[in-house]
């Protein structure tokens, strides 16, 4: 049966678009094997819309690997349509117009490196629709602490989703950066190099636990603060060569522990100015002259990093350290031969010790020339990685593959050492199996031992292995020979590797197996630490006291705990170590000092209350009778304390009164004529202890039958909201100077008629019966009248 037409046309089709998937290396999109029998059209198709929900108009729809025959776009609903013409799998991408505020993304929200694939072989493919989000900005201004504008401030800005930004600041210190994704941003501020100032991160924090995120919305404009940088301290000095002469262009860098820091690079007399320092401890150290085969050093002068000095900054100040001197770089420089006797190119020569190391490869000619090396003694060992050896070290015999067997190569400052030739033995390609075991786990200062057995299929393999650490540096701890069956023992002294939890065997390699390694559990332990005293042994609940641990058994891991809290923890000797207390609750606490998984018997540390100060003041002389006094007491401690103080008079009932930003006020107006004693006591809170006072208070009796009377209120009854104008009947009313109560509202609304007339203007109240009583200055009525407030009424409805 022959074929139609069309579908003759079709297959071309299929198999000019199967050459053109493939030209782009794309077949696994769009397999050849099945395009000429897969043949659309088909569609995909979706709609665009902002976050709004707006439709997005314009927007280029790119679907790859095959964009279709023209250019697809949103059109005025958001919608759109792509044909597709053969099955396979299909991304698609979304490109807003130039100039729209939308941001590109790639179907279902995918990062463009992972996007989500389409897959079209049968139907229509619909409902693939974006919502694309608005562009947002961050924007601010960079000053110093003088407010004054810093230009040629990198901002640094970092998403959750790991998308990077950066801008500069202008001469006015502004900074804005656009085209943002929503999400969260951390912001961080690097000055120029050379700038005194010190670089932070948003808001005035140092460190990217303490910074403050960002939150940026979909279309904001977020305005940040002020980004204010310190100025900084500056460490200087002069680098030299061996000769005493200085030396420019050397890098020269000031770094932290925590790998924080800066650099400059020196000038043509030598000097160099490290500046923006945030005060802490640096290690200062200069780089290497490659070109002169000089040798870096740290300060005050070594090239062991660990026996650099700390050099402290604070307050904004220039240390001025002593001259650096580079050391004149020591060269090492032989031949390595093959198997078969024949100079070996492109092997891997290293030189390494505990001062220093570097490596070179060989040339055509086998040679070797390894320079920068500090004074030292030296391993030096060939390798290659293009060429079957075995790893094996310079020695007089040759094919040495035991590190401990090797010549050392001792070198002094500038020393050039030749004829280092090296005879690897060939190394095979079968597999071999390594297994390691060790009795019990490694105890410090004591031999452990591992028991190591390689098998294969080729044979028993012959030849070393060696256990050590390349954590940092590779350091051997032990090597051995294997014997007839496959099996060495190695032992070693244990020692301490930090938190390196392991140690590894390697084994080298025959003529017909290839080098393999395993690792071994390595937490060593020893004599559990001990504690025999804490000095002080006491502190407050709010922590922060340093307090110096003895005992013995303590290492460079050593973790401490106050009742379970952990403490910041400085180890100085095995047998000394310093712990920042940290805050708990008040009461005795067991203090554990815990060293490689070991932990100490309990001593005891006792958190104390922070004592209090307990302020009692009452009126200033004496009051009358029946007039209201007011006691106010006042607790002061390190932070505002809470709770209540009970106040008492006279050994009477305690009147318990809630502290308020720490006072607590007594107000009585029932005193009794005399002498009074008040005494305010505070029990303390969490955080304060107790502390109390004591004053006396004096109340005098009014003179003899001058108290006022009251005898009748008329009328007795008013409404509520006050107003009502009544007349009050008794005695002894004091022109200008009487005030009368209704229940426990005072008014001074009062006109006296008469020594025995008072005219008053009712003042609001609840609803209810109320005393009605007189204050002269003589004091307060004893005797009252009733006065009735009645609610307001609506006006009735029939």
């Amino acid at each position: 049966m022959t074929s139609s037409p069309s579908r003759t046309a079709a297959r071309r089709v299929a198999a000019f678009l199967t050459a053109f998937v493939m030209l782009l290396g794309l077949g696994a999109l769009a397999p050849a094997g099945a395009l000429a029998d897969d043949l659309g059209p088909w569609t995909i198709s979706g709609t665009v819309t902002d976050d709004t929900g707006a439709p997005a108009v314009g927007v280029a729809v790119e679907v790859s690997p095959f964009p279709g025959w023209g250019s697809y776009v949103t059109d005025e609903s958001g919608h759109y349509a792509v044909p597709i013409t053969v099955a396979g799998t299909y991304t698609v991408f979304f490109r807003p117009p130039a100039g729209s505020p939308l941001l590109a993304e790639a179907y279902d929200d995918a990062a463009p490196w992972n996007p989500t694939r389409i897959t079209v072989g049968s139907v229509d493919i619909t409902g693939v629709d974006a919502v694309l989000e608005r562009a947002g900005s961050l924007s601010g201004r960079v000053v110093d602490t003088d407010g004054d504008p810093i230009a040629a401030v990198q901002v640094q800005l970092q998403s959750a989703a790991f998308q990077m930004a950066y801008v500069t600041t202008g001469a006015d210190g502004t900074y804005t950066a656009a085209d943002l994704r929503p999400g969260s941003w951390r912001v961080g501020f690097e000055p120029p190099a050379g700038s005194p100032f010190v670089a932070e991160l948003y808001d005035d924090a140092r460190t990217y636990e303490t910074q403050t995120v960002v939150p940026l919305a979909s279309g904001q404009a977020a305005s940040l603060n002020d980004a204010v940088l310190a100025r900084g301290n500056t460490i200087s000095g002069r680098i030299l060569a061996p000769d005493g002469t200085p030396r420019a262009g050397i890098e020269v860098y000031a770094s932290t522990e925590a790998g924080g820091g800066r650099g400059g690079s020196t000038g043509a007399d030598g000097t160099y100015a490290i500046t923006g320092l945030a005060d802490g401890d640096y290690t200062v150290s200069a780089q290497s002259d490659w070109a002169d085969n000089l040798v870096g050093v740290a300060y005050p002068g070594t090239t062991r990093w660990q026996d650099a000095e700390l050099v402290h900054v604070a307050g904004a100040t220039t240390v001025q350290l002593d001259d650096l001197t580079l050391l004149a770089g020591a060269t090492v420089t032989g031949t390595v031969y093959g198997p078969d006797g024949a100079p070996l190119a492109n092997a891997n020569v290293r030189a390494w010790s505990l001062d220093g190391e570097n490596g070179a490869t060989t040339g055509s000619d086998g040679s070797f020339s390894i320079n920068l090396l500090p004074p030292g003694s030296y391993r030096v060992a060939a390798s290659a990685f293009l060429a079957p050896i075995v790893r094996t070290f310079y020695a007089p015999t040759p094919g040495v593959t035991r590190p401990s067997l090797a010549t050392p190569v001792v070198l002094a400052e500038g020393d050039s050492v030749g004829d280092i030739d090296i005879h690897p033995g060939a190394k095979g390609s079968a597999t071999a199996t390594i297994v390691a075991t060790a009795a019990h786990p490694p105890v410090l200062g004591e031999p452990f031992t591992i028991d190591v057995t390689v098998t294969g299929s080729e044979g028993v393999p012959t030849g070393s292995l060696w256990v050590g650490t390349s954590f940092v540096g590779e350091t051997s701890f032990a090597d051995a020979e294997l014997d007839a069956d496959g099996h060495a023992t190695v032992t070693f002294d244990a020692v301490d590797l930090g938190t390196y939890p392991w140690v590894d065997v390697n084994y080298v390699g025959d003529a017909t197996y290839g080098s393999t390694a395993t690792v071994v559990d390595y937490v060593p332990g020893a004599a559990a630490p001990a504690i025999t005293s804490l000095a002080p042994a006491t502190g407050t609940v709010l922590g922060g006291e340093q307090v110096t641990i003895t005992g013995t058994g303590f290492g460079p891991d050593s973790t401490v705990t106050f009742g379970g809290v952990a403490a910041t923890v400085a180890v100085e000797a095995p047998t000394t170590l310093v712990a920042t207390a940290p805050a708990h609750a008040a009461g005795p606490v067991d203090v554990v000092v815990t060293t490689q998984g070991q932990a100490s018997a309990p001593a005891t540390y006792t958190y104390e209350k922070v004592a209090t100060s307990l302020a009692l003041t009452g009126p200033t002389g004496s009051t009358a009778a029946g007039a209201p006094a007011a006691f106010t007491a006042t607790v002061t401690g390190a932070a505002t304390p809470t709770g209540s103080v009970s106040f008492v008079v006279d050994g009477g009932e305690p009147v318990v009164v809630p502290l308020v930003d720490g006072s607590a006020v007594l107000s009585t107006s029932t005193l009794a004529a005399g002498a009074h004693t008040v005494t305010a006591t505070f029990a303390g809170d969490d955080t304060h202890g107790p502390s109390s006072a004591q004053v006396g208070h004096t109340v005098t009796a009014p003179p003899a039958g001058t108290l006022p009377v009251v005898k009748s209120a008329l009328p007795n009854v008013g409404l509520t909201t006050g107003g009502t104008l009544t007349v009050l009947t008794g005695k002894n009313f004091v022109a200008g100077r009487t005030t009368v109560s209704f229940g426990s509202v005072t008014t001074s609304k009062v006109t006296v008629l008469s020594g025995s007339l008072l005219a008053v203007v009712v003042p609001k109240h609840g609803a209810g019966a109320v005393r009605v009583t007189v204050t002269t200055p003589a004091g307060r009525s004893t005797t009252s009248a009733s006065f009735t407030y009645l609610s307001p009424r609506g006006p009735s409805r029939s």
